[in-house]
């Protein structure tokens, strides 16, 4: 059962009421005494907690050694974050070396740190760096869009049968174009409907890759044939329930890309 309790040190800036998303902070007038209410719909966000200057919010779900000061030295700039959004591209060569597990620790806690609705965190993470586990990930899939081809072989959607056909016939060959010989893959996945927050996560790990100059994309293709697979062999394979919301394939790059290219132009609505 979550507690919460506001200490005698609290200077009643009114802070946590004004960030509290389920309204269960109250306050009389300005410097009145800030009250609890209907204490069971607290979604245990933690935003009182980090908001409070007094350290006077007292939450039964996050104690002391959770709670961390941020480090205002460390931001990076407006402009700084602007050129690492640009500068994140899809990077499908990659070299033969392994990627270190301190960056992939990285990006599965940056991953972890994205927000989620109503703050369930109902995401799980499923890693691989395993070669074989890695290769029977492609295999399944092939074989999800091979039933797929002799499923749907009078489909009139032709674009999407050229794809898969495309797919497994260069599997075929020799040519892995579901990984590309990745070295690790991560793969985020929930028993709850989180597409939404799978792939807001998904965001998060793919800045800090960039960051740590890691090469990268999203495994499009791992994710259709996991939604299509009816045997559920590609989850059967990694012990994963329920669904397969988002994943990124990811090898130490050949090459950097040392430019960006400008967007199309931007449609956008504003109501001024």
């Amino acid at each position: 059962m979550v507690t919460l309790t506001i200490e005698q040190t609290c200077i009643r800036c009114g802070e946590c009421i004004s960030v509290c998303p389920a309204h269960i902070l109250t306050q009389e007038g300005k410097q009145g005494a800030i009250s609890i209410s209907n204490l069971p719909t607290c979604i245990e966000c933690g935003q009182c907690v980090a908001i409070c200057p007094t350290d006077s919010v007292t939450h039964s779900t996050f104690p002391p050694e959770t709670v961390h000061k941020v480090d205002e030295s460390l931001l990076p700039s407006p402009d700084a974050v602007m050129e690492l959004i640009r500068k994140r591209r899809s990077n499908r060569s990659f070299s033969d070396r392994e990627v270190p597990m301190e960056l992939l620790d990285r990006m599965l806690e940056a991953a972890h740190f994205a927000p989620t609705g109503a703050n369930r965190q109902g995401l799980q993470y499923t890693l691989v760096t395993n070669e074989r586990v890695l290769q029977e990930v492609t295999a399944n899939s092939i074989k999800v869009i091979d039933r797929l081809l002799d499923e749907w072989k009078d489909s009139d959607n032709v674009v999407m049968l050229d794809m898969m056909r495309h797919l497994s016939s260069s599997y075929k060959k020799g040519t892995d174009l579901i990984l590309r010989d990745a070295k690790a893959l991560i793969l985020i996945h929930s028993t709850d409907n989180a597409s939404a927050d799978a792939n807001i996560a998904y965001q998060n790990a793919s800045l800090m890759a960039e960051s740590l100059k890691v090469g990268h994309f999203y495994t499009g293709y791992v994710f259709i044939c996991s939604s299509m697979d009816k045997e559920g062999i590609i989850k059967k394979a990694l012990g994963i329930e329920g669904d397969i919301y988002a994943g990124m394939a990811l090898g130490m790059p050949k090459y950097f890309f040392k430019k960006y290219i400008d967007r199309k132009p931007m449609v956008v609505n504003k109501f001024l």
